[in-house]
């Protein structure tokens, strides 16, 4: 009686899961992607999954990890993203730490496709962009 409810109990899981575990479980595979795809080091990808794991389910793109991550944490991953290529542009190359990675918390990733516009000569500019392999 108790292995063939325990049985029933586990099929009808499998059938029917749980949504908030699902999603849960989608997003930390969704992170785990993002920490091996940037090469995220070792023991920062360890405390990311922790802060993961301890908050509640949520979808997620790479901008929204951010966004959700404490402050201290997000700093360190985006300064390890991005702060070799704002140091290559020459009027931060003599920055400070500080200042580059208070630059990098500004950062935002923008991938577009060849012929793809985001800005035209004219625009008022709102930001500014570095460009990191291609070209213009």
């Amino acid at each position: 009686g108790i292995v063939f409810s325990w049985f029933m109990s586990n099929i009808f899981n499998m059938l029917n899961p749980d949504p908030v575990k699902q999603q849960k479980l989608e997003t930390l595979r969704y992170v785990v992607d993002f920490l091996r795809k940037n090469e995220i080091p070792q023991e920062t990808a360890a405390r990311v999954l922790l802060y993961f794991r301890k908050s509640s389910g949520f979808n997620l793109d790479d901008n929204k990890i951010f966004c959700t991550m404490p402050t201290a944490l997000r700093s360190e991953i985006l300064d390890f993203l991005f702060s070799s290529t704002v140091r290559c542009v020459p009027v931060f190359t003599e920055q400070d730490d500080q200042f580059v990675t208070e630059l990098c918390l500004c950062t935002t990733a923008v991938v577009t496709t060849q012929w793809e516009l985001f800005y035209r000569r004219g625009d008022i500019a709102e930001d500014m962009f570095i460009v990191e392999g291609g070209s213009m």
